[in-house]
């Protein structure tokens, strides 16, 4: 590391001694007797003064040891550099700025100005912590500038650049640098470029203990002058590398320098030496530099490989690491000159640095975020050369490769010391010999068969890759319980690590153990094998399954380096090494480096029979030497399936699986032979799919068994009279049947919260009464403070009064109770155990032991809470070993896990009551007996094929017919009962009346009423039953027609509805608290009140007065029309897509934010039924995407329009009405836009007549005067979309925040959301990011134009200028604008940053015209006629 960094002195020194007058700096030495800097105080006079001062707080021992503590106190932390003492010192401040990327500088006003030649003089520091000595951290690179006028920051002017400071770990101190000024100066700033505490390593703060200038005067004793040279040189003769590689030298000046040296050695030792002999010497020394750096062999333009300098790699595997790509990022791997990415072109450009041109790709190497190591930062590739690349020459024919955007060095990761076998690159902040590139020329001829062939290969290996599902899956289905290795000892190796990681856990089913490879030996310059006698002479073909560890998944380390390539070799006489025979080599399809990676082979076919096969591992998924894995199995060619997979059970399965084997062979053999044709994967995933659909079927058909279960439930009424329990009181005299341990006593009729009918409050707190009075909105509640429910029994007792109850089954219902307008279900129960007992004295103790008690059995069939339909739940029937008088019902769990549960109704039935057969429709419908019963003796056949595998698609459907006949038969009375109840809130909440929300036609109510009559509780056929129904969905619809509602072709408001007094908290998003009137708006994001920054994505927001001052009267943002909802969808009346005025977006889809979710904008139209609630008030509610079904509700947090899934009650949050936008009484809207300013500009709606507003201009582009110019032409009229230039007020005067400037526009008629592009003006609707350089945009008040460099994005209604699509227009443009700074708008669609590319030129035909010539000059001098620049064709006029 010394070498190479002296290398790195010798390189600037050579330019130095013989040429500049640097070559002085031997020839001067310190007049130490003369300090310069005397003077440093925190007040007053001083000479020294800094930017980066660190003043740490008191007590911080780490940074501030006593020996610092008086300059502390006094303040003046500058003077610790000046008193002679070690043991103080300076500190920049570390955590502040930054001297990677900020001047970071320490002053000194030498107080005189009288002198050019100054040596400064620094020492690192040597203070004790901790017991230890302490250098810091100190500059290794320091620029010196100079000036008189300190203050004016203009005037400092640079004089050098001192790169010889050493590391402070490093040898050399105290430093001492000669430096020269071109004239008398004052002030001197020493400003850090780089520093450092080892050699190579970076960092952001720098620190020492002394700093000094003295007086330079020159050096009398030549041979002083002479050692001063040798001095700093002396070990660099042994770094030269001789060769005709890049970076080496020639052999001559090799010997010449080394001759030299040794003369110049024998002349400091020669005492008879005179000044005229050390003279020569010290010239011939110089000359002898210069003239070995001349003879370096330079890199010139051309093709070469980037190989690793570090002569590890090849030592511990035998080959050579270089540079690749891909078209992302550069990388490194096994040099491999058929792979043209490994091919890259180097240009020098003029500032002196490098492009690196992949073959590849062609794109060039880039840079990295950052300035510092960061394992997850990689370099970059890019299309086009906007970041050079420099390279540092360390004379040993190697270079550090970095960037002009990054300094640090280029570094293979994982490169394990040499070990590792491919990586990305990174810069690094360490220098290491790791990181040394050699450029070896490169024979790029064939270049182009190399792309085409390495395209075929990646073509197969990407099939592999996409094989792999399919290889995992048959081994799947087929499910082999044995494969071809059926003990351990049919395994052996020679790289076994340690016994308890042996071979035998490769035949032990546990993924988390493991086979683990030696790490004293190296996979990839030596043979690692596993050996598998397969005990059997007759296998030629085989497939290999492999499993990787799984041992890190939970602490989620990294511990699995799985094996990615194997060389198979094959035996039949394994003890004679040189009969085995190569089979094939592995590399495809293996899983990336990820825990428990499941690999499968193709079928590899051996040609002959072999009973022995070794597995060579030769690459890792980690890179590293060494390997591990969990399972090991081969299997023959005809994968043995097992006797209880579904291959062999299903003979759907086998087909398809067969099929897939088929399909997968005919894709290896492409990928082998390298035909890849893009043919093979549709019959694989048609195979795929197909038993994706197969597996899937098992679920899907019992589903269906499920269905008909359900469904012949739904057959039989069952019992809602008759219960068991019939007495339930308060008093304490043994008449009550139903008693609990854990009641909630704490229910009051003040309680609103938990309130339920106050009767069974005032008769003596019989809240067990509840239950049984049949009545869903009052309940019964356990103890919410009671204990966790699996512990600490929760249960309902019940005294049947007898003890004859042979068979009894359970009711119970979820409640449905009414809070602030919500109903609420409740917590159920999810699992129960009951039990009985016929012992008086145990069911007398409320809290006797359970375990006294007879478990009869377990429930947990319980319906989901949130499903109406399915409740009440009744149990099947309980047979228990006796009958018993005492029953208990305990809750162990609960829907929401909680210590608590509480429902509206329980009850028990004697199992011979279950049904009432008379209101049964098995029985009393016409054909339902045979139909049911044809369904389930289906369900049961199916079920029995379920359980043994054996079922099929075909067996699903034939059940779902009979389903389906069941169905056509069956009456919905509880659809109907919901459907009647609805009816009549309809009718009870309808309000006459010609407005909003109001009914115009009040007859339709007595029609409805009349509907409902005839539907009332009779028993039909299902035919008349349906017609009933029918009439009742008519009568309804009637009336909703007859509801003054939102119509196409008008503008509305949407303002809440909820009840007086709904008021919400302040917060930053307005002052509103009331919500009744509340508007809808889109939410911009700019300042003012109605010009903004749009987003589509913005989350719309209820309020309006709020921080824009936004009053929803004429405010374009809160006014929406409803567009009518194709009826192609299929998705009934009422249904629209909601659009904004102002934006042209649409209500949007609803978004997830921390678990709620929330209604944006939208350039989507997203479906909405607008529904009559009744009381003038309507609900609307999402028909599509991530909340299908929810209610748009006003929230609380931040004023958002929430999407709820909750049930529309009148006065909610969910309630709304809608007041009308009258277009004839509002002909004109309000827009906001910046005063003084040019934009450009796209509205959704069309512009008849800008011209009714005052010093307003808009212009559609004209023409291109030149690269700088646009020529426009005024107009007044736009279509909706259409982009233009609005210019407002004099531009001249345009400053940032000033007041806006209102522009009326016609009240539009439509919308539209289509942007179009009128003359290379191109609307951004949505807004656009431009990447590419060369295209026109106006910022602040500007024309401006990209660069390529820098993304800029146009915002949302705005546009952008295309130049490409510019064609003149006839006559003479209106303005000429001009672009700031003389930006080209570029007309030959090539960016700003490729006019500095270098490219050939050739004629069609295929003439070289110039050779690497500047894009930008290429077509100079060039004759008519058809020319190829680059890659594209230009035709030359």
């Amino acid at each position: 590391m010394k070498r190479c960094l002296l290398w790195v002195k010798l390189c600037v020194m050579a330019c130095i001694l013989g040429f500049s007058s640097g070559a002085q700096a031997q020839n001067y030495e310190a007049d130490e007797s003369n300090p310069l800097i005397t003077v440093v105080s925190p007040t007053g006079e001083t000479q020294l003064t800094s930017n980066c001062t660190w003043k740490p707080e008191k007590g911080n021992d780490n940074y501030l040891p006593e020996n610092n503590e008086a300059y502390y106190d006094a303040d003046n932390h500058l003077g610790t550099l000046i008193d002679n003492n070690l043991n103080t010192y300076w500190h920049s401040d570390p955590t502040g700025m930054d001297l990677r990327t900020q001047d970071e500088w320490i002053q000194v006003d030498l107080m005189r100005d009288d002198l050019t030649q100054l040596m400064l003089m620094m020492h690192r520091r040597e203070d004790v912590y901790n017991g230890g000595v302490r250098h810091g951290i100190t500059p290794v690179e320091l620029d010196i500038y100079a000036t008189n006028t300190p203050d004016e920051e203009s005037s400092w002017q640079f004089i050098k650049k001192l790169k010889d400071i050493p590391a402070s770990d490093s040898e050399g101190w105290p430093y001492y640098g000669y430096i020269e000024l071109p004239e008398t100066y004052r002030y001197l700033r020493l400003i850090p470029r780089k520093s450092s505490g080892t050699p190579g390593s970076s960092y952001a703060y720098w620190t020492f203990a002394e700093l000094q200038f003295y007086p330079a005067v020159p050096i009398t004793d030549k041979k002083q002058i002479l050692q001063n040279v040798v001095d700093s040189i002396y070990d660099l003769n042994r770094d030269f590398k001789v060769g005709e590689g890049i970076g080496c030298v020639s052999q001559t000046a090799y010997d010449t320098y080394q001759d030299t040296f040794a003369s110049c050695l024998d002349q400091i030792d020669n005492p008879n030496a005179t000044d005229d002999d050390l003279n020569a010497a010290i010239a011939n020394l110089r000359k002898a530099i210069a003239d070995i750096t001349a003879s370096v062999n330079p890199i010139t333009d051309g093709w070469y490989f980037i190989v690793a300098g570090d002569s590890s790699f090849f030592k511990k595997q035998g080959v050579d690491k270089a540079w690749n790509a891909d078209d992302a990022e550069l990388k490194w791997g096994t040099l491999d000159s058929q792979n043209p990415y490994y091919y890259f072109y180097v240009t020098r450009q003029e500032d002196g640095n490098f492009s690196f041109r992949n073959g590849g790709n062609d794109k060039y190497v880039y840079t990295v975020p950052g300035d510092a190591w960061v394992t997850a930062v990689y370099v970059k590739m890019n299309d086009t050369d906007t970041i050079h690349q420099t390279v540092e020459p360390l004379g040993n024919g190697c270079y550090y490769i970095a960037n002009t955007a990054n300094p640090f060095p280029y570094h293979p990761l994982s490169h394990n010391s040499g070990a590792g076998s491919f990586g990305k690159i990174s810069p690094a902040s360490v220098y290491e010999n790791i990181s040394w590139w050699k450029f070896v020329p490169a024979d790029a001829s064939k270049l182009d068969e190399l792309k085409e062939l390495q395209a075929k290969k990646d073509r197969a290996s990407a099939l592999a890759d996409s094989l792999v599902e399919a290889r995992t899956l048959i081994l799947t289905i087929k499910a082999p319980t044995t494969g071809l290795i059926k003990a351990a000892s049919q395994i052996s190796t020679n790289c076994a690590w340690t016994a308890a990681n042996g071979v035998d856990k490769l035949l032990d089913n546990d993924h988390d153990t493991h086979f683990h490879s030696t790490t004293g030996m190296n996979l990839f310059n030596q043979d690692e094998w596993l050996q598998i006698d397969l005990n059997r002479t007759d296998v030629s073909k085989l497939t290999i399954e492999h499993w990787g560890r799984n041992d890190g998944a939970v602490s989620g380390t990294a511990w699995h380096d799985t094996p990615t390539k194997y060389v198979v070799k094959a035996t039949n006489t394994p003890e004679d090494e040189t009969s085995w025979k190569e089979i094939t080599i592995l590399e495809k399809g293996f899983p990336g480096n990820i825990h428990n990676a499941h690999y499968v082979s193709p079928l590899i076919d051996m040609k002959a029979n072999y009973q022995y096969v070794r597995l060579y591992v030769k690459g890792t998924s980690s890179g590293n030497s060494y390997w591990n894995l969990s399972e090991l199995q081969f299997y023959s060619e005809d994968i043995p399936a097992s006797e209880s997979s579904l291959y062999t059970k299903n003979a759907e399965m086998k087909k398809a699986v067969d099929d897939l084997a088929a399909a997968l062979s005919v894709a290896d053999d492409h990928v082998n032979n390298l035909t890849v044709d893009g043919t093979e994967m549709a019959p694989i995933r048609s195979s795929i799919a197909v038993i994706n659909d197969l597996l899937n079927s098992s679920e899907r058909i019992q589903a269906i068994v499920k269905s008909a279960e359900d469904l012949n439930k739904k057959l039989y009424a069952l019992a809602t009279e008759g219960g068991l329990i019939t007495e339930v009181n308060s008093k304490d005299d043994g008449t009550t049947q139903l008693t609990a341990n854990n009641t909630w006593m704490t229910i009051t009729p003040d309680n609103d919260n938990y309130s339920f009918n106050a009767e069974f409050i005032e008769d003596g707190y019989n809240l067990l009464g509840a239950l049984i009075d049949d009545n869903d909105q009052t309940y019964w509640h356990s103890d919410p403070s009671w204990g966790a429910l699996a512990s600490n029994p929760s249960y309902l007792q019940v005294d049947l009064k007898r003890n004859d109850v042979a068979s009894f089954l359970v009711r119970i219902d979820r409640r449905n109770d009414l809070y602030n307008g919500n109903n609420r279900m409740g917590v159920t129960p999810t699992k129960a155990i009951v039990y009985g007992t016929n012992d008086d004295a145990l069911a007398a103790d409320i809290n006797s032991d359970l375990s006294s008690w007879t478990e009869i059995t377990n429930l947990s069939d319980f319906p989901d809470r949130n499903v109406y339909s399915q409740w009440p739940y009744y149990s099947q029937n309980i047979t228990p070993d006796q009958p018993y008088r005492y029953i208990r019902f305990r809750v162990t769990q609960t829907c929401d896990n909680t210590v608590y549960w509480t429902i509206s109704g329980f009850q028990l039935y004697d199992a011979k009551d279950r049904y009432d057969n008379a209101k049964s429709q098995y029985y009393y419908v016409e054909g339902m007996k045979d139909a049911a019963d044809k369904m389930m003796n289906l369900a049961a056949e199916v079920q029995g094929k379920l359980d043994n595998g054996s079922a099929t698609l075909s067996d699903g459907q034939d059940l779902q017919d009979a389903i389906d006949a069941v169905r056509a038969l069956y009456q919905d009375y509880n659809a109907l009962d919901n459907l009647i109840a609805q009816a009549k809130k309809l009718i009870e909440n309808a309000v006459p009346g010609e407005y909003m929300g109001q009914l115009k036609d009040e007859s339709k109510l007595d029609e409805l009423q009349t509907a409902i009559d005839a539907a009332g509780g009779i028993q039909t056929s299902t035919a008349k039953f349906n017609e009933l129904k029918k009439n009742i969905e008519d009568a309804m619809e009637a009336v909703y027609d007859n509801i003054v509602s939102v119509e196409p072709g008008k503008w509305y408001y949407i303002l809440s509805a909820t009840a007086e007094g709904d008021a919400a908290p302040e917060n930053y998003y307005g002052a509103r608290a009331e919500v009744k009137g509340a508007a809808l708006y889109v939410l911009g994001s700019g300042k003012g009140e109605n010009e903004g920054v749009y987003s589509a994505g913005n989350q719309l927001r209820w309020g309006m007065d709020d921080i824009k001052n936004k009053e929803r009267e004429g405010d374009i943002d809160a006014i929406w029309r409803f567009v009518p909802v194709p009826d192609s969808l299929n998705l009934g009346k009422r249904a629209y897509y909601i659009q904004n005025m102002r934006t042209g977006w649409y209500f949007g889809n609803a978004n997830t934010q921390s678990n709620d979710y929330y209604f944006s904008g939208s350039t989507t139209p997203f479906p909405f039924r607008v529904t009559y609630i009744g009381r003038e008030q309507f609900q609307i509610q999402s028909l599509g995407g991530k909340r299908e079904g929810a209610l748009v509700s006003f929230g609380d947090n931040a004023r958002q329009v929430r999407a709820d899934l909750l049930s529309a009650e009148f006065d909610s949050r969910a309630s709304f009405t809608f007041e009308e936008f009258d277009a004839e009484e509002n002909p004109e809207i309000a827009m906001q836009f910046e005063n003084n300013r040019a934009k450009i500009v796209t509205l959704p709606f069309a512009i008849t007549s800008l011209g009714i507003n005052d010093n307003v201009h808009a212009f559609q582009i004209h023409s291109q005067p030149s690269d700088t110019e646009l020529g426009l032409v005024e107009k007044d009229e736009f279509a909706a979309g259409e982009p233009f230039i609005l210019i407002t007020g004099d531009t001249t005067l345009y400053e940032e925040d000033q007041p806006k400037v209102t522009l009326l526009f016609e009240t539009p008629t439509d919308l539209s959301i289509k942007g179009d592009t009128v003359n290379g003006l191109v609307a951004a609707f949505n807004g656009k990011s431009l990447v590419d350089g060369g295209y026109g945009y106006f910022s602040g008040n500007a024309l401006k134009v990209t660069d390529g460099e820098t993304k800029v994005s146009v915002s949302a209604h705005s546009g952008y200028i295309n130049p490409n699509l510019i064609q003149a227009l006839e006559g003479e443009p209106d303005v000429t604008i001009s672009t700031l700074d003389g930006g080209i708008l570029n007309k030959i669609k090539e960016a700003v940053s490729k006019l500095n590319v270098k490219v050939d030129v050739y004629t069609v035909d295929g003439a070289l015209v110039k050779r690497n010539v500047k894009a930008a000059d290429a077509k100079k001098g060039l004759k008519k006629g058809l020319y190829i620049i680059g890659k594209e064709k230009v035709l030359i006029k």
